[in-house]
């Protein structure tokens, strides 16, 4: 009997601040009962994992608006290179 009830809703935005213009994501959200729920977002990178990613996230609802920023840091790319052969005697 619950599952008809909807207890809010509110609408979220994805954007890229060198994009700001054009979201990403844009949803609107409605929550029903019960009020646990999650919401998933998969951002492509295109495999620059040595880059610093920046994304912005509004949540608005009837009150207010949220406005968050999410930073992924680069991964670190720390190499070791070997050349010639070591621990070979001449």
């Amino acid at each position: 009997m619950y599952a008809d009830v909807l207890l809010g809703s509110f609408s979220i935005l994805v954007k890229d601040p060198n994009h700001a213009a054009q979201p990403m994501f844009e949803y609107d959200v409605g929550v029903g009962c019960p009020a646990s729920f999650s919401v998933d977002f998969v951002i492509p990178t295109s495999s620059r994992d040595g880059y610093d990613k920046t994304m912005l996230v509004n949540i608005i609802d009837f009150h207010r608006t949220i406005r968050l920023t999410v930073f992924r840091p680069a991964r670190n790319l720390t190499t070791t290179a070997t050349f010639g052969m070591l621990g070979v005697p001449y």
